[in-house]
């Protein structure tokens, strides 16, 4: 029994980054010898174990075959007679297919090293056209190493090309299209990950709508959140609906993306007039859901970076900006209406109905003060 360091810890130990996680994969081993040990089963569809102590993932040395269309169209073989070599061979890109063992010594039988040296991305053998997955992978990598100047091979290129060609993309779930799409908007250089999509064709099955410009655009901000990076995504397209086909995006990132468009779109002509913040704050129902204004405001000031005209009349410290004017007045108009006392509305025998308006009438006149504040 070996235990070699696999995959992405080595290749950020040669490019000098720290590793977000370490896997392991084992050699000359079977899942009873893995359970004697302590390690706990996780695996499904091959023996996956977690260490006792670290929890971190240790898998036998495993070989696949791709037996049906699909990224779940394979069977495993795990047995203590598969080498190393072989493990690695089922391996995506060259980068990802080294390891280490106990003893520090490097085994690289696909010249991953040299890959990282070059910085390109290279596929590990000509299996790499049967996993569709592959390619959101690729594309991933690709928006996470950008600053580094890894680019794709063109032989590289022309197999997902292929694989797009020969719809296997398509047959990847919502599910698995939503992480790998997720992940993917939280590297760093998040429009690269489209790029890379767009070159082999793959964008155009998975993101079909009509974009409001060629360009992709995300929010890349390192303290941007996977919200407010998503709600930019989406808020490139005329239509949000179609994503849904291919992508399982949580039902609060809809809600939210489209309440974005639709308030983005009415504040176009933004006059600063009590009624119009006051309809984004329902309409957001901030009150309740603060959050929902904090990304709402990151987005808008985001979008509005390559958005100039807006018409504007009101004045905010000198200037006519649109979206300073947004933030300054609705965050304070938000402070405004979260300090009044709303219990003297519910005295005495008043209709539903009555409450409504004098809450109206109240939180207007709050609004309207913060607007004077500001002439």
């Amino acid at each position: 029994m070996k235990i070699y360091l696999v995959g992405g810890a080595i290749r950020d130990e040669f490019l000098g980054v720290t590793p977000k996680e370490r896997d392991w994969v084992v050699i000359g081993s079977t899942p009873e010898e893995m359970i004697s040990l302590g390690y706990k089963p996780i695996g499904k569809d091959f023996p996956v174990f977690l260490h006792p102590e670290t929890s971190e993932e240790y898998a036998l040395a495993r070989t696949e075959r791709k037996v049906s269309p699909g990224y779940h169209g394979f069977e495993f073989f795990s047995a203590p007679n598969v080498t190393l070599e072989e493990d690695l061979m089922r391996r995506d890109i060259t980068i990802n297919a080294i390891a280490k063992s106990a003893e520090g010594k490097i085994i690289d039988p696909f010249n991953g090293r040299g890959d990282i040296k070059a910085r390109i991305m290279k596929h590990v053998s000509p299996a790499f056209i049967e996993d569709p997955v592959r390619v959101l992978r690729v594309a991933r990598f690709a928006a996470r190493f950008y600053s580094y100047d890894f680019k794709v091979h063109d032989e590289l290129y022309k197999i997902m090309v292929d694989i797009v060609k020969n719809k296997e993309i398509d047959a990847l779930s919502p599910d698995r299209v939503w992480k790998e799409f997720a992940l993917a908007l939280m590297e760093d250089s998040p429009d690269e990950f489209f790029n890379v999509l767009k070159k082999c064709g793959a964008d155009s099955v998975l993101f079909t709508g009509v974009r409001k410009s060629e360009r992709y655009s995300i929010n890349s901000n390192k303290e941007a959140s996977l919200d407010v990076r998503y709600v930019c995504f989406a808020n490139m397209f005329n239509e949000q609906s179609f994503l849904y086909s291919t992508m399982n995006v949580p039902g609060y990132l809809r809600e939210m993306s489209e309440l974005v468009e639709e308030n983005f779109l009415k504040l176009q002509k933004f006059s600063g007039n009590p009624e119009q913040i006051l309809e984004v704050l329902e309409s957001l129902d901030a009150m309740r859901r603060p959050e929902r204004l904090d990304i709402y405001l990151k987005v808008v000031s985001y979008l509005c970076q390559n958005i100039k005209n807006y018409e504007v009349s009101i004045l905010i410290d000198g200037g006519a900006d649109f979206n300073a004017a947004l933030h300054v007045l609705l965050r304070e108009s938000y402070d405004a209406i979260g300090r009044i006392e709303t219990k003297e509305f519910t005295q005495g025998n008043k209709s539903g109905e009555s409450i409504k308006r004098a809450k109206r009438k109240v939180f207007l006149e709050a609004i309207d003060r913060v607007i004077n504040q500001h002439k």
